[in-house]
């Protein structure tokens, strides 16, 4: 990580939350990722009603403008980011980032395969670290006990902590708040994290950007990133449009899916709510709208259904730590894998869909 780029460089002038509050929080780009939360120093920035607040003193230090993964500076030196990680930026056909192999894979662990959306390959990486030693921790989205369909964030240090938050959420979850949580309240050595490319990116900016908090992101070992098209603030898609538009009780919904094109709700077999997920466009974050990545372009190991026959997940192995935690699942024979290649439709898919993201970037207003 001692790799510094030109852009990288430590702002020379004082940056408060006042900024991040101007340049991306009223733009409508916050990505909900939390990595402002757990850059201060001084835990004065919370998430409230969805969206970061200042909640204490700020002395414009800059960790979190720095940190963010949402600024235009950001946004628009993310090749800097691929040479920080993997040494060399992309050539014309890489167009889902950088990757050493591709495969489909899905678990043959029973009690993930019951609760996963596709193939429960991360949760199955993810146990089979925890058996192999390479973990101790792992920063994944879990389920609110009290608000139905909430995602959390939660610090699983179990393997059962982690079959539990198994199972794809519909709403962002602040993951990387924790990241500041577990620097100073747990003897954490070796966390893996999980996230969408938004937080992927609000991690590695975490490692890599002087001007961030780095020294919370020390611990992470592991960065999973998970395939996105977009996400959904809870208080908008489940409070606003599902529970007060559609008339749905959300304590009743059983399963959310989204399937060609369609977004889909059931109450036990019972499908209750078919639309198009056109329709729930006006929904969605902000920052999806101008977000160019689809893959978790810079994860240790990118996973999602795109480019799998259904029941199977795509796996994306861009990184030797990537490698590292494919190996681990593999050697406990925990995973049921094929070469990207060898299915339908593969990886041609996964290119041309991230090739359509990819231009949302030119949205970006500077």
């Amino acid at each position: 990580m001692s790799t510094v780029f030109e852009s990288f460089q430590k702002m020379k002038y004082p940056v408060s939350f006042g900024l991040l509050t101007r340049n991306v929080i009223k733009a409508d780009r916050c990505c909900l990722c939390g990595t402002c939360v757990a850059s201060c120093s001084l835990q004065a920035i919370d998430i409230v009603n969805g969206v970061p607040k200042l909640v204490g003193p700020c002395y414009a230090c800059g960790s979190c403008y720095s940190g963010c993964p949402q600024t235009v500076e950001a946004l628009t030196n993310r090749k800097e980011m691929e040479l920080a990680i993997f040494g060399r930026t992309r050539n014309e056909d890489e167009s889902s980032g950088i990757f050493k192999a591709s495969y489909a894979a899905r678990t043959k662990i029973g009690t993930i395969k019951d609760k996963c959306q596709d193939g429960g390959v991360v949760t199955t990486l993810l146990f089979a670290a925890f058996e192999e030693g390479l973990i101790d921790s792992a920063i994944v989205s879990a389920m609110s006990d009290k608000e139905p369909w909430k995602p959390i964030p939660k610090i699983a240090t179990t393997p059962d902590e982690i079959v539990n938050a198994a199972g794809t959420k519909y709403a962002a979850s602040p993951n990387i708040s924790l990241l500041g949580q577990a620097h100073w309240g747990r003897s954490l050595n070796g966390i893996a994290v999980v996230g969408v490319p938004c937080q992927v990116y609000g991690v590695r900016r975490m490692q890599f950007f002087p001007g961030a908090a780095t020294r919370y992101a020390e611990k992470v070992k592991y960065v999973i990133g998970l395939f996105c098209m977009e996400n959904y603030p809870y208080e908008k898609l489940f409070l606003k449009y599902i529970k007060e538009e559609k008339g749905l009780n959300l304590a009743e919904i059983t399963k959310f899916d989204i399937k060609k094109g369609k977004f889909l709700a059931y109450k036990g077999k019972e499908l209750v709510l078919e639309v198009p997920v056109s329709e729930t466009k006006d929904y969605t974050l902000g920052s999806c709208h101008t977000c160019p990545d689809l893959t978790a372009e810079f994860a240790d190991i990118s996973v999602g259904s795109i480019g799998s026959p259904a029941g199977w997940s795509t796996v994306l192995v861009r990184t030797d730590k990537g490698e590292e935690l494919l190996n681990a699942a593999i050697k406990k024979d925990y995973l049921e894998i094929k070469d990207l290649k060898d299915v339908e439709p593969g990886i041609k898919l996964v290119h041309k869909l991230s090739k359509a993201k990819a231009k949302q970037i030119e949205k970006l207003k500077t």
